[in-house]
């Protein structure tokens, strides 16, 4: 815009004093414009890497420091995103500056390789970290690591919820039981290649009847920990005793 400014010697009015005004704010507003476009220039952040990291409630957890050191490096900074505060940095010098969150109280700490440790890990501690390395030309580097904090199987049981015999073969129905844990899966293992279907924690399996018996092994998994258990068909598939007495 172009600001035509009248001679000294003219009286200002009305009209003119708004001009000027308006010349004001327009060139007030330009150079906003350019210092902000100059800072988001200026201060660029590149993702480096991204991963998912799972751990045991109740345990601790040290997420490792992913970002390779640089000379010109001035801070790297631990933020945790489901707030987007920072929890923790360390500058050049290795010194370490904690920011004092309620949620962490007394369960976390930097290490001086840059790692962080969280204590006695609660289920709402799973989201978003960010490991973020500033340099002196106001670069910036992000690592993401997403954390899921899962519960440990601690036991695992199978139960008979139905039996059939017809034709010499035994029809069963399975169910397995994880005790205490979170994000379980299921799997079966059933001998000898017979006839089986199963639904996550549901064996439907037919079996011949045999004096022996067979084991049926169902095994429950989570992202830290597992557990197996063998059931025996013994009992339930085997030969009936025909015309046998016994004291």
């Amino acid at each position: 815009m172009v600001c035509f400014l009248h001679d000294s010697s003219v009286k200002f009015q009305k009209k003119n004093l708004t001009t000027v005004m308006l010349c004001f704010f327009y060139i007030r507003d330009a150079f906003f414009l350019l210092f902000f476009t100059v800072e988001i220039s200026v201060l660029g952040i590149s993702e480096v890497g991204n991963e998912t990291l799972y751990a045991a409630l109740n345990e601790s957890v040290t997420i490792e420091w992913k970002i390779e050191d640089q000379a010109n490096l001035t801070k790297k900074i631990w933020i945790w995103s489901k707030t987007s505060v920072t929890l923790v940095e360390m500058d050049k010098k290795g010194e370490i500056t904690p920011n004092f969150v309620k949620h962490f109280k007394d369960r976390l700490q930097m290490n001086k390789n840059g790692s962080l440790t969280i204590c006695g890990l609660l289920y709402t501690d799973s989201g978003r970290y960010e490991q973020r390395m500033r340099f002196s030309d106001k670069e910036e580097q992000v690592y993401l690591l997403d954390l899921i904090i899962v519960e440990k199987i601690t036991n695992v049981n199978i139960s008979l919820d139905s039996n059939i015999t017809l034709n010499d073969r035994c029809n069963l129905t399975l169910s397995c039981t994880a005790e205490d844990g979170s994000n379980v899966s299921y799997s079966w293992t059933v001998p000898n290649n017979n006839p089986s279907f199963y639904s996550g924690a549901n064996l439907h399996v037919s079996l011949p009847v045999t004096n022996e018996g067979m084991l049926i092994t169902c095994k429950a998994s989570n992202p830290i920990s597992s557990k197996i258990y063998h059931f025996s068909t013994r009992e339930v598939c085997g030969v009936p005793n025909k015309g046998k007495f016994n004291c």
